[in-house]
């Protein structure tokens, strides 16, 4: 993150939503859009295996420290 000049996005809908419960319409809405902001650095909770057509500059993690991120100087709200 702090390597991001361009910031940082999370994307994060609490814990009810499991982002990789998306089907693959939705999900390629996301990876489309972050495609498009390639400078962009985007963060988001995933449990499981990634997909192999995931964007480059998307970071996916089962655990992420939210305090951190939110506090860091090139996350963007």
């Amino acid at each position: 993150m702090d390597n991001a000049a361009d910031g940082v996005v999370l994307i994060a809908f609490g814990s009810t939503v499991e982002l990789n419960n998306l089907t693959d319409y939705y999900l390629q809405i996301f990876f489309n859009m972050m495609r498009k902001f390639n400078e962009v650095r985007f963060i988001w909770r995933w449990k499981g295996e990634m997909p192999t057509d995931a964007p480059e500059n998307l970071m996916a993690a089962d655990w992420l420290p939210q305090r951190e991120i939110l506090s860091n100087k090139n996350y963007k709200f």
